[in-house]
């Protein structure tokens, strides 16, 4: 998965912690950095001790000795997509992963991977384990079991997915002739539920969200909801921006019955997500969008971002956007999304040398904050119908995200300079700088240099780089003084200094 320029990848520190764009990894979907492998031997049973069959063992991200704190996604250019792994009739699958990854010289050796474990009758695990004592064992618990069907507004039998945030998100369901679904992977508990019927013209049918509460065991069915045409949402932004409006995009939260956050282990929000652009003239237009609850609208376009007005938590460090009630909403008369002016960053890339660097890549990450969700860089989104497509057709292929073309990054030109724009005022941001022989030379171990953006006008900054090697021994000498420090902090704690 092409998760950033050339070789480089997202690091996701937590759900609701900043996403940073920060180092070296995988990049396209070939292997480019080949890197040796090993197997993890994993062995998973039930409750009793039996084994289980027919378990899916799906490899997602690691984190390294290194860099402990930080999870990385799948380095897909060392090792290639990741690859699945079944248990057989004696519970037993081998799960291949990457010793190390990265590239030389910053190699960073695996010290934990992160997988999705899934089975028609067991309740699904994130797991994360250390893989480099060769074996591992998981106990499954076995789930409630929850039948749905639905139809349209006719009557008509429809294909529907399942919403079901928090720890239920991801049970595998079956479907009969009938068109019926089963899972008995259902974990008990209270869950918010809706059922969606993609279509491929966006006019996605839904139903209202409706509260289930399982006790261990239980099965229950629920038959013939009935989905509707979700809700057709047009609208503009503000005159501050001059027409016509230029790489305009918006993206969508929509909360129909706000709750806990969307990963919350008690009564989680189903939280539907997508975008859409924003045409020459500042108008646009959702076709489809649950029909009650909150809306949140995050807007980007060059030189403007959408005002943070109404948060129900207000988050400074974030860009959060604008938050509507549905039920108070005029559809015929639309809405007006209020914009501001944004800043712009003007990095100047320089060699060891002191020449410029060309083809390098600056980069720089604000942050947009989903209410009751997570955070991602500003702009940049999924949509949940995908989610509700794989549900649907396993071989559904989820859109790639390409931050070569992100507004956020840049390629440095002849001169070694890259413009960056479209980022909040009034805020401290990092900027990093990618190429495959030179790197930032910071001291603490970062691999980023921070700029304040204080108005509109651009803030110039020159960084010069130095070789990779030189980057790491700094980097190196920077926590061993780090070390050094925590270890006479311990001693003076000891002595009570």
């Amino acid at each position: 998965m092409n998760r950033f320029p050339s070789r480089y990848a997202i690091a996701i520190v937590t759900v609701v912690n900043i996403v940073v764009l920060v180092a070296p990894l995988a990049g396209d979907d070939e292997i480019t950095y080949p890197t040796e492998t090993a197997t993890l031997v994993v062995s998973i049973t039930d409750q009793a001790g039996k084994p289980i069959t027919g378990a899916t063992i799906t490899p997602y991200g690691c984190r390294c000795l290194e860099e402990p704190s930080t999870g990385w996604g799948w380095p897909t250019g060392n090792v290639g997509k990741p690859k699945p792994a079944s248990t057989d009739v004696q519970g037993i699958a081998r799960v291949t992963y990457p010793v190390k990854f990265g590239s030389h010289p910053d190699w960073m050796t695996t010290s934990e991977i992160s997988t999705m474990v899934t089975h028609p009758e067991f309740i699904s695990q994130q797991w994360s384990i250390d893989p480099r004592g060769g074996k591992a064992a998981l106990t499954m618990r076995q789930g409630c079991q929850l039948t749905f069907s639905a139809v349209d507004d006719r009557g008509d039998s429809i294909e529907v997915g399942i919403m079901m945030p928090g720890p239920g998100r991801t049970p595998k369901w079956i479907e009969d002739e009938s068109g019926v679904k089963r899972s008995r992977a259902v974990p008990d508990g209270n869950w918010q539920t809706m059922l969606v019927s993609p279509r491929d013209d966006g006019q996605h049918l839904f139903s209202g969200v409706f509260s289930i509460r399982l006790r261990d065991g239980q099965a229950v069915n629920i038959r013939n909801v009935t989905l509707r045409p979700g809700l057709r949402l047009r609208g503009r932004v503000s005159d501050d921006v001059p027409r016509p409006v230029t790489g305009g995009k918006i993206v969508a939260n929509a909360i129909p019955k706000p709750a806990g956050n969307s990963w919350a282990n008690e009564n989680p929000s189903v939280t539907w997500v997508t975008s859409t652009k924003i045409n020459d003239d500042g108008t646009f237009e959702f076709p489809s969008l649950p029909r009650s609850g909150v809306l949140q609208l995050i807007t980007v376009c060059n030189g403007y971002l959408g005002v943070n007005q109404d948060q129900p938590e207000p988050k400074p460090v974030f860009r959060q956007g604008m938050f509507l009630d549905l039920d108070d909403v005029d559809v015929d008369k639309g809405v007006t999304i209020p914009m501001e002016p944004a800043g712009t960053v003007k990095v100047k890339v320089l060699k060891p040398d002191g020449q410029p660097l060309a083809d390098a890549y600056v980069a720089m990450c604000p942050n947009q904050l989903l209410h009751l969700g997570g955070s991602t860089i500003l702009g940049e989104s999924w949509e949940s119908v995908d989610e509700i497509r794989l549900q649907l057709n396993p071989d559904h292929e989820l859109p790639t995200p390409n931050f070569r073309e992100s507004r956020y990054s840049q390629k440095t030109n002849q001169d070694g300079i890259a413009i960056i724009g479209d980022l909040p005022i009034g805020k401290s941001e990092s900027v990093y700088v990618f190429n495959d022989q030179f790197a930032i030379p910071t001291f603490q171990g970062g691999r980023q240099v921070r700029v304040d953006i204080k108005d509109t006008n651009p803030v110039e900054l020159e960084i010069e780089l130095v070789s990779l090697q030189t980057a790491r021994d700094i980097r190196n000498a920077g926590a061993a003084v780090d070390a050094a420090r925590k270890a006479a902090n311990a001693i003076g704690d000891l002595f009570g200094n």
